[in-house]
């Protein structure tokens, strides 16, 4: 439990260093020397130092909702808890940015609300057809029962679904080229256009809870192998890196094509093998 507790509290600072390395890797990759690691961290500040200024109050009320959604998302995945119950309230989190574009008259942020829903629908149908794979795989959706007394990574019974869900990633880390709701010559900053000073810095503290997170899950699929799993997590984040800067943004209907085409066969595939061997 200290042990669940001390990850709970460092999530935001891994989060804000994979941030730093984001942009310090990225700038390499394109030939530039880039911005210090703690330049998010820089960013934070002034985003705070600001004045306040803000469209309406809902705004306010959906950004600090989907931050509470987002931090619940990942205590209940580091205390162990039901893997369903963790996917709805990260989809609850995900669902009060969307309305937070919606509840502004902005035709660049409710346009990227409108990706941001689209891409709910693919990205999180995506998302909970993995963790039924894991559930039926172990018999249990409980994080706990999956990672108990266990003698080999679950990678592999699962490897399709685990090749699927760096799909998944790479469409949270907001990379291409899947970067859609936020793409910033088409829609300036999409859900997030509206948002400014503290109030758009609330949804750069979510990120530091997100990318972890995600990041986390690669590691499950390797335990008991701590080592091998945060490898391959590591490699999952630099090759997201990578995609990004080498792939050019897609439309939300190649997303939705993509996700169906060949994100969702491979879950199924992996199921279809589980339930008939």
């Amino acid at each position: 439990m200290i042990l669940n507790i001390v990850l709970i509290l460092i999530t935001p600072l891994i989060g804000l260093l994979l941030m730093g390395l984001d942009r310090k890797i990225s700038a390499r990759m394109q030939n530039r020397k880039g911005p210090p690691l703690a330049q998010p961290l820089y960013d934070l500040i002034k985003l705070f130092s600001k004045k306040e200024a803000y469209v309406n109050t809902s705004t306010i009320v959906f950004a600090l909702t989907h931050l509470m959604f987002m931090v619940a998302t990942v205590v209940l995945f580091f205390l162990l808890q039901d893997l369903i119950v963790i996917f709805f309230t990260l989809t609850l989190s995900i669902f009060f940015l969307i309305l937070g574009g919606f509840s502004t008259r902005s035709p660049y942020s409710y346009l990227g609300s409108h990706r941001e829903l689209m891409q709910l629908l693919a990205i999180e149908t995506l998302f909970l057809m993995i963790i039924v794979t894991i559930g039926v795989a172990e018999g249990s959706f409980s994080l706990e029962h999956v990672l108990a007394e266990r003698t080999y990574p679950l990678f592999f019974t699962l490897p399709l679904s685990f090749a699927a869900l760096f799909l998944v990633v790479i469409v949270k880390m907001g990379k291409p080229p899947f970067d859609i709701p936020s793409a910033h010559s088409e829609v300036v900053q999409g859900p997030y256009t509206e948002y400014s000073g503290r109030w758009y810095a609330i949804f750069q503290i979510s990120k530091m809870f997100e990318v972890p997170f995600f990041l986390a899950i690669f590691v499950v699929f390797f335990m008991p192998f701590l080592l091998v799993g945060l490898i391959v997590a590591a490699f999952v984040f630099f090759l997201s890196l990578l995609v990004g800067n080498t792939t050019s943004r897609t439309t939300y209907k190649g997303m939705l094509k993509f996700t169906y085409l060949y994100g969702i066969p491979l879950v199924l595939v992996n199921l279809a093998g589980l339930i008939l061997l």
